[in-house]
């Protein structure tokens, strides 16, 4: 139990402390979405007035606000680190899943099992991904909840958990669907397929039910995101990557130095076939199926990367029974590389949306006070309106990036011409606010239309040594009226 306490306290720790921001969905499909339901206020971004998202993950963080409302916590900070604290339990329990898993499938190797904890905890991928609220993360939780209790024999519980998890997010059922086949190979019975169907259609049904209650009309959004996703290929929008980038590339990045590891574990019996299940089919079916999307991203292996892990922990205790001295170097390396690369992309990487919020939070905390804040950056590079809880910052405004809108963008013209959209923007539609945030690679091109304005560099924020996204720099500037 004492393990269990530090690894909770770790993951929470983790989670409060993280300074860097990752894909725009850790907030835009999560936290944002959930302060909009508890207080009406901020844009939802275009996938919910498309309805391929499910209102189940953001209620999770309504929940957190309207207990903190309620406790009379109204500070920004509660705000920020209520839903934190939440995603830090989370990834713990994912954790313990994850470790769980283990334990069944190497029921008599304590030192794979020790192994897998060891990686799980260490990874540098689980340490940046599993803190962070996105969907992807309770995804990897729910699945591997539901794989344990498979493996326990408890298969109506499992449908229930794999419907659940669905809900949150419809990527799981290339895991459960091949576990469900393979489960129904050995245990046909006309019952065991009907009751099975009933579960399906009953948390279907509850999915369609929650939809109904928060948007007043009815839709599946299952089949809206099949259909945006795989049936129209519209997620090519946001880019693509070769057919086998998830093998090549992918994979491998995320697993990083532990690879030795996972390659060993691949020949072990009891991850080729634990009882009437595969893992190593497992992922094979599960990677091979994320391959046919052009759009591919890290984030969507990680219940996969988890299961990847479990294989691994099996490898390496047959390396260290077979060669202990190599086996103990090769571990060290690892986990040195992988401490280096968490430290790296949690909080060096990408930080200034972050701390550009926490800068607002320090100097903005009059409520009284109204100040607008417009975002020259690429769309959704910051957090939102639960980051600037009870703050002066009442108006936040940033570019137009739907893909449901007509191209080009105000996004790609920025990204384009950034002085020629902004001239347009301001000299016939919007109000100048009282802030301006850009990135410095744009500081060329906007000075000239800053200074005019009057505007005046108020504070430059680090942002990453190292930019590799699209219009990002190295630092992030934030200009205002008045020092």
């Amino acid at each position: 139990m004492k393990e269990y306490a530090l690894l909770l306290a770790f993951r929470i720790l983790t989670a409060c402390l993280t300074t860097t921001s990752g894909p725009p969905d850790e907030y835009w499909q999560g936290p944002e979405v959930g302060y909009w339901l508890a207080y009406g206020k901020g844009p939802l971004t275009w996938e919910w007035e498309a309805g391929i998202r499910s209102w189940l993950h953001p209620a999770l963080f309504w929940v957190v606000f309207k207990v903190l409302e309620f406790a009379g916590c109204s500070s920004p900070e509660c705000a920020v680190y209520g839903p934190r604290v939440l995603q830090g339990f989370i990834a713990f329990v994912t954790d313990v899943a994850a470790i769980d898993l283990a334990k069944k499938i190497f029921r008599k190797d304590v030192l794979a099992q020790r192994f897998t904890a060891l990686f799980v905890v260490m990874n540098w991928f689980v340490f940046y991904c599993s803190p962070r609220t996105l969907s992807n993360s309770i995804e990897a939780t729910f699945s591997l909840v539901a794989l344990n209790q498979l493996l326990d024999g408890r298969y109506y519980i499992y449908l229930h958990t794999a419907g659940l998890t669905t809900v949150f997010r419809p990527t799981s059922c290339v895991l459960w669907l091949p576990c469900t086949l393979m489960y129904l190979r050995y245990n046909f019975k006309p019952t065991v397929f009907l009751w099975s169907t009933v579960i399906a259609v009953v948390w279907l049904s509850l999915s369609v039910a929650l939809d109904y209650v928060v948007t007043g009309s009815l839709g599946v959004n299952q089949y809206e995101f099949l259909k945006f996703n795989f049936l129209e290929g519209k997620s090519a929008l946001f880019g693509t990557h070769p057919w086998h980038w998830y093998v090549t590339q992918g994979y491998p990045a995320m697993i990083g130095t532990m690879l030795p590891f996972f390659v060993a574990g691949l020949v072990r019996r009891e991850v080729l076939a634990v009882r009437q299940y595969s893992l190593v089919a497992l992922v094979t079916s599960a990677v091979f199926l994320y391959s046919l999307i052009g759009h591919k991203e890290f984030r969507f292996l990680l219940p996969v990367h988890y299961l990847g892990l479990v294989v691994a922990g099996g490898g390496c205790s047959n390396l260290y029974r077979a060669r202990r001295q190599a086996t103990t170097l090769l571990l060290v390396i690892a986990l040195v590389s992988n401490i280096v690369a968490a430290g790296y992309f949690s909080f060096y990487h990408q930080t200034g949306g972050v701390e550009l919020m926490a800068y607002l939070q320090r100097t903005r905390r009059d409520p009284a006070k109204r100040e607008s804040l417009h975002l020259l950056l690429p769309c959704y590079s910051t957090p939102g309106y639960s980051y600037l809880h009870n703050t002066s910052i009442k108006e936040l405004v940033q570019f137009d990036c739907s893909p449901l809108s007509p191209p080009p963008t105000e996004h790609d013209l920025f990204a384009a011409n950034p002085l020629d959209l902004v001239e347009e923007l301001y000299a016939a539609q919007r109000k100048l606010p009282t802030l301006f945030a850009i990135f410095s690679q744009n500081k060329g091109a906007l000075d000239p239309f800053l200074a005019q304005h009057g505007f005046k560099l108020e504070v430059a924020l680090p942002h990453t040594p190292t930019p590799v996204e699209a219009g990002h720099g190295t630092e992030l500037l934030l200009y205002s009226k008045t020092l």
